[in-house]
């Protein structure tokens, strides 16, 4: 496999994973493909030594690790895009277990051009209901996510879940990647869906792929702050109508801490930014709002 030209670059983004990249590199070990892909290891300043393993392992695809520092989980996937060679890009979390051809059955849309990003259902291990998550759905001006445990007719979701997106390289790269200003995955996921869906590219839900998603026990993240109203600004200022974008300073309000926001949001680019998505978009923001019911 490794004299391959690879059709997937497997992107997992780490920080201080524990044995979880461990137990995701054996599970994917031990899971059947025909497919030859590479595996794509960023390493975003983690203190535990979680990575260290991966001097010695062995594994039938070729490995290529990045040490970057703590640069944050959208611009570490960026990083990942940055050296992949395959066709399509899986950006996997640290903390799953595959099953047997999940990758030929989740790329299968993207290599038959019916659509250019999908995710898989996933589930989480420790819930003993069996509940398989198909994509989620957006709840603003809250800027908060909710698993979607019916899958919709259309296998379609506002938001791809953050643990396993898979997106054709090409599309990837001509809408930017990842918005690496929004601070929490949650929301860099709802974003890049958002935008894939503005310029024209359609995401989707394989069901016949199921996940399961492992708790990190060992590091756990816990937002320093609450970044909800940052994110629906940064969002809005890209994204949003200028009657939406009024809503938006009506629910955030005017205050020091929501001018430090504009400001960075600013000397990031973001108008720039909204500019040319206005331009080179297919559609507009009442088109997402409307398709996937969301009232704001």
């Amino acid at each position: 496999m490794t004299a391959e030209q690879p059709i997937v670059s497997l992107i997992i983004a780490v920080r201080n994973e524990g044995m979880n990249l461990l137990t995701t590199l054996e599970s994917l070990k031990v899971s059947k493909t025909a497919l030859p892909y590479e595996i794509i290891i960023v390493d975003d300043g983690s203190i535990d030594s979680c990575c260290e393993f991966l001097y010695g392992y062995r594994i039938s695809a070729p490995v290529h690790y990045i040490r970057t520092g703590s640069i944050g989980p959208a611009e570490a996937r960026n990083r990942g895009a940055e050296i992949a060679r395959g066709k399509v890009c899986i950006f996997c979390s640290g903390h799953l277990y595959f099953e047997d051809y999940w990758m030929e059955k989740l790329i299968a849309p993207i290599l038959g051009r019916d659509a250019n990003c999908t995710s898989p259902g996933i589930s989480r291990i420790k819930d003993t209901s069996g509940q398989i998550g198909y994509g989620q759905w957006l709840h603003l001006p809250e800027f908060t996510t909710e698993w979607i445990y019916d899958l919709p007719p259309s296998f379609e979701a506002a938001v791809m879940p953050w643990q396993c997106i898979a997106v054709e390289l090409e599309s990837f790269q001509s809408i930017g990647g990842f918005d690496r200003e929004f601070k929490e995955e949650t929301a860099i996921a709802a974003e890049f869906s958002l935008r894939m869906g503005l310029f024209g590219y359609r995401c989707r839900i394989e069901p016949a792929v199921h996940l399961l998603l492992v708790e990190r026990t060992q590091f756990p993240y816990v937002p320093p702050v609450d970044y909800r109203g940052y994110h629906l600004l940064r969002m809005a200022v890209l994204h949003f109508n200028e009657e939406r974008l009024l809503k938006t300073w009506e629910v955030v309000g005017r205050n020091e801490e929501s001018e430090g926001w504009e400001s960075e949001i600013k000397k990031s680019g973001a108008f720039q930014a909204r500019e040319r998505y206005k331009t080179n978009r297919r559609f507009d923001d009442n088109w997402f709002f409307d398709r996937y019911n969301i009232k704001f």
